[in-house]
């Protein structure tokens, strides 16, 4: 069509706080999850996210004991109950729901004010999703997500045993150690992580510190991640195809994927650095332009990531540009420091406040 205007709306949502808290054990995060309803949320409107079903009964029992008029909603309830639940939420007389994935689709209520993430979603698509279902009137809410190892550990057991192919397994699997990657980081800034996977470039002075790692105010350092970056673009080059998790397999030391030219010269080179971290510089190459990600249906109809040399790479392994990354700096002093390149050429680091 000629002479037709295009209009482009952002998916940054301005008025949302995003938090990640860490978690101990399930009911230390019951206490803490009513704690919050009671003070900052006190006669406010909010959504509670598990992830199964059972998990959201329990919570919705626990905070029912504790004097919150909550209700749990998932997929195992009757037509007329979910009708019940969600009539009585958006007209106030209950004021949490409790509530699986199965809950949010076609929901409108304006004044929703907190969505709380009591176990770990898993993708970053559906967290952008389900935090995205409050704060509709425009005012500030905020997207608290809990976060404890268990977590990671019950949901990698239901993806292995769940009744998936092996090709589709590998997609969740690597769309959980999005998740994880991004819950573990605690210096980029939340909204350009999330802003980031679907598609949209952001900075982090635009967030004006409404995340808590830009609210934080902790001292980072700028320390180079080169060699990894190259190792990472070798690796890509040499491969027909490979996700992100596959690389940063080869890249760990831990396995091959099916039909991969082996190089001796990079598997396990990053064994020093931890998962996060290797995960932060696959992410930053793609934000570089370094990598592109190219989506392919696999045999069983699932769609796949595949990492592709995007137009920049040729400058990092021509050591014109350098992949640095922002790594905090322990209170203890900067003596105690977390992983470094191999190399024994110094790399150059510069200091900065968040």
């Amino acid at each position: 069509m000629d002479n037709c205007q295009t209009f482009t709306q952002s998916f940054n949502r301005p008025n949302l706080h995003y938090e990640v808290r860490g978690k101990t054990t399930n009911a230390k995060c019951m206490d803490e999850i009513a704690s919050l309803i009671k003070s900052k949320y006190a006669n406010q409107s909010g959504i509670v996210y598990t992830v199964s079903r059972k998990n959201a009964e329990k919570v919705a029992e626990s905070l029912s004991i504790q004097g919150i008029t909550a209700r749990h909603y998932h997929a195992g309830l009757d037509p007329q109950e979910k009708v019940e639940v969600q009539t009585s939420w958006q007209q106030g007389q209950v004021k949490i729901v409790v509530a699986t994935i199965a809950f949010g689709m076609g929901i409108d209520k304006p004044d929703v004010r907190f969505v709380i993430h009591h176990g770990l979603p898993t993708t970053l698509e559906g967290y952008y999703q389900e935090t995205g279902r409050a704060g509709r009137d425009g005012d500030p809410f905020d997207g608290i997500l809990f976060y404890g190892k268990q977590d990671i550990r019950i949901l990698k057991k239901l993806i292995a045993d769940g009744e998936c192919n092996n090709e589709q397994k590998e997609r969740q699997m690597s769309m959980l150690n999005r998740v994880t990657a991004f819950c573990d980081n605690k210096s980029d800034c939340r909204r350009v992580e999330i802003l980031r996977y679907v598609g949209e470039d952001f900075t982090a002075a635009q967030c004006c510190k409404t995340c808590d790692n830009c609210k934080a105010g902790l001292i980072f350092e700028q320390r180079e991640f080169s060699e990894y970056a190259i190792a990472a673009i070798r690796v890509v080059q040499a491969q027909r195809r490979i996700t992100a998790v596959q690389c940063a397999d080869i890249l760990m030391g831990r396995k091959y994927p099916p039909e991969a030219r082996h190089s001796d010269d990079w598997y396990g080179m990053a064994k020093s650095l931890k998962k996060h971290e290797l995960a932060r510089v696959l992410d930053k190459l793609l934000a570089e332009k370094a990598f592109h990600e190219n989506n392919q249906v696999g045999h069983h109809g699932m769609a796949i990531q595949y990492l592709k040399l995007g137009s920049a790479y040729r400058l990092f392994l021509s050591g014109q540009r350098k992949l640095m990354l922002s790594v905090q700096i322990p209170e203890e002093g900067a003596n105690n420091k977390p992983s470094k390149p191999r190399s024994k050429q110094a790399s150059r680091s510069r200091r900065i406040r968040m």
